[in-house]
């Protein structure tokens, strides 16, 4: 049976299907937020894709046979739950898809409606698997952006709009050797005392802002004429993961990398040609005040924390201390606020972060 594996933060993904046209889709869409690397694998998880319309029937026969669990999970989505042969089934709305589980939860059946593109929901229950397992193994998702610097890690964490994209992209543009794990989310824990960050295979979302004040975005977006008219149409475009080489081709990509500062981004649109920008310390109060409200627990609205296929090992109390006892770790860690304006050069702010550190 035609076949394809990713490894994904130690967890091999195997996807299987008798149609050699579904397994080569997802290989083209996975590879995009796939970052290549040599990781131990700990845990396999098989996927079973098929579209084949008698097959898909029958099992819609089945669930429409029993009364339904409503499950919310992604935004504007919800599943619904019942039990097939005494195991957990589930069925999207609007007739898209159903899923079967096996009983120890490392197998599962995508049965997807033929009449519809379903090709971006393998990538979805991947996600939902991930976060289940990471935090199974004490990993918390952070709202944060990954950056590496002369093999300096650097959690660029604020609130949504703070800045973390625009420092990211300066950063990236500094001339330093650079690396880069993920936007605007990580998973993120300890290995003994040391402080750990992981990407999360999401794509890089640009506001226009950030893309016209870049030197190297707007002639990336150019060779893109689709992402090039939604960036027209509405102010917003991606960069797939793995396509960030082509926008920054001596960018490395990382998995994983040790925590060694902690940056908070201000953009100041005080002055928006100014080119000003002053680097100073965050005092611990502060510090955590910005770590606990970044830092998700199973009480936050983040639409992937919502367990579906795979029930949740640890209790949401469990898991709003685990997220409690990595804050209570990571304040230790040097952090420093960076306020700039627009026009400020990455390659100043690069030198004044990596100054501090040392």
């Amino acid at each position: 049976m035609p076949q394809l594996s990713v490894v994904v933060n130690k967890i091999k993904f195997i996807i299987k299907s008798e149609d050699d046209k579904l397994i080569k889709e997802q290989l083209k869409l996975l590879y995009m937020n796939i970052t290549p690397s040599n990781q131990i694998v700990e845990d396999t998880i098989v996927i079973n894709y098929n579209k084949d319309r008698s097959t898909f029937e029958n099992i819609k026969k089945l669930f429409l046979s029993q009364n339904l669990e409503v499950i919310d999970t992604f935004k504007r989505e919800q599943h619904y739950k019942c039990s097939i042969d005494g195991l957990p089934a589930f069925a999207k709305d609007k007739n898209e898809y159903y899923v079967l589980t096996s009983e120890n939860l490392n197998e599962f059946w995508l049965v997807a409606n033929p009449d519809v593109d379903t090709s971006v929901f393998p990538t979805r229950i991947i996600t939902e698997l991930l976060i289940r397992k990471r935090e199974e193994k004490g990993a918390v998702l952070s709202h944060a952006t990954g950056v590496t610097l002369e093999d300096s890690g650097l959690f660029l964490t604020s609130s949504a709009g703070g800045g973390k994209t625009t420092m990211m992209t300066k950063l990236l543009e500094s001339g330093k050797d650079a690396g880069f794990l993920s936007n605007d989310r990580l998973f993120s824990y300890f290995q003994g005392s040391k402080p750990i960050m992981d990407y999360v295979p999401f794509q890089v979302n640009y506001e226009k802002e950030t893309i016209y004040g870049s030197s190297v975005l707007p002639e990336y977006f150019k060779t893109n004429p689709l992402m090039q008219e939604r960036l027209n149409k509405v102010g917003k475009a991606f960069i797939n993961l793995t396509d960030m080489n082509r926008a920054y081709p001596r960018l490395k990509m990382k998995s994983s990398s040790d925590i060694d500062m902690i940056v908070i981004p201000q953009i100041s649109l005080d002055n928006v040609d100014g080119s000003e920008f002053y680097v100073e310390t965050v005092r611990r109060r502060k510090l955590r005040e910005i770590l606990e409200e970044n830092t998700f627990t199973p009480y936050d609205a983040e639409s992937p924390r919502k367990p579906w296929l795979y029930p949740r090992q640890k209790s949401e109390e469990e898991l709003k201390m685990q997220a409690s006892d990595f804050v209570d770790k990571l304040v230790d860690v040097p952090a420093y606020k960076v306020k700039f304006e627009p026009q400020a050069k990455g390659e100043k702010i690069a030198k004044k972060v990596l100054e501090m550190e040392n």
